[in-house]
């Protein structure tokens, strides 16, 4: 069986790194519009993702004509504003009011001069129903209410699956994760349980095998082992007894230590 591989990819850039503001302004914003303008015209299908609303609002500023020029590619769909901050930062510090402002601010740009914003596909985790569960591995015993609020809300931003008719690659839509935990298969139901009937065809739920214990866990020793072949079969075979067709599932050994990155504090 003959496989493909695609990759999507976003261009960022600092605002100030290991360079001054000038020189962000006077050299990276504007090779960012010409040469990518250059691009457009040299191959008919490339298609651009840019980031973080602050940089297209250097570009109005300061280079008004191409800003003009860049508008007209986002209009035909292929320049992508993405990245909802308006400025990239810091995640650990901030208060979350500070984290909201920032997406919030950058959105409302989009919005206000293209017509768009940053929602295209949202991926997030349901990891747990059980309170109990919730409490004893996230210290979470609310998280069921909060995860299932937030869920709800990224279906009502980007509505039903939409795919490129060409590629086939989905361009908006919602893919929701679920990594199914050693021991607690009967939960892994229920999460798929209350999404499918939530939520049906209206989006995609991902069921992931993936679980790889680093290290030993004194205080839950249940989670000192991988999801057995015969536990994740369980949750996939439920699954599909439910109805679920819009799914993925995983095959082969993905809980291995090797699809697991060095964190050797490396580039910090």
């Amino acid at each position: 069986m003959q496989k493909k591989i695609y990759t999507v990819a976003t261009a960022h850039l600092d605002t100030i790194w290991s360079w001054d503001f000038e020189t962000t302004v006077s050299r990276y914003i504007y090779n960012t519009l010409v040469d990518n303008f250059a691009l457009f015209q040299k191959y008919p299908t490339y298609h651009f993702n840019f980031e973080g609303s602050y940089r297209y609002e250097l570009m109005e500023e300061y280079y008004p004509e191409l800003y003009a020029k860049m508008r007209d590619y986002i209009a035909q769909g292929r320049w992508s504003v993405c990245g909802s901050a308006f400025e990239n930062g810091d995640v650990n510090v901030p208060s979350p009011e500070a984290l909201f402002r920032n997406i919030l601010y950058g959105n409302r740009y989009f919005a206000e001069k293209f017509g768009k914003r940053s929602v295209d596909i949202y991926l997030p985790d349901m990891k747990y129903v059980s309170p109990a569960l919730a409490q004893g591995y996230s210290h979470a015993p609310d998280y069921f209410e909060t995860a299932s609020l937030a869920v709800a809300e990224m279906v009502r931003q980007v509505g039903e699956p939409v795919f490129d008719g060409n590629t086939g690659l989905m361009k908006k839509g919602v893919i929701v994760r679920h990594l199914v935990l050693p021991g607690c298969t009967a939960d892994s139901k229920k999460v798929i349980r209350y999404l499918y009937q939530t939520y049906g065809d209206r989006i995609f739920i991902s069921i992931m095998n993936q679980y790889t214990p680093i290290g030993e866990f004194l205080e839950s020793p249940e989670l000192n082992r991988r999801v057995s072949r015969r536990e994740y079969d369980r949750v996939v075979d439920f699954a599909l007894e439910l109805g679920v067709e819009n799914g993925f599932i995983q095959e082969g050994e993905t809980a291995e230590e090797s699809f697991i990155p060095e964190f050797d504090g490396e580039g910090l």
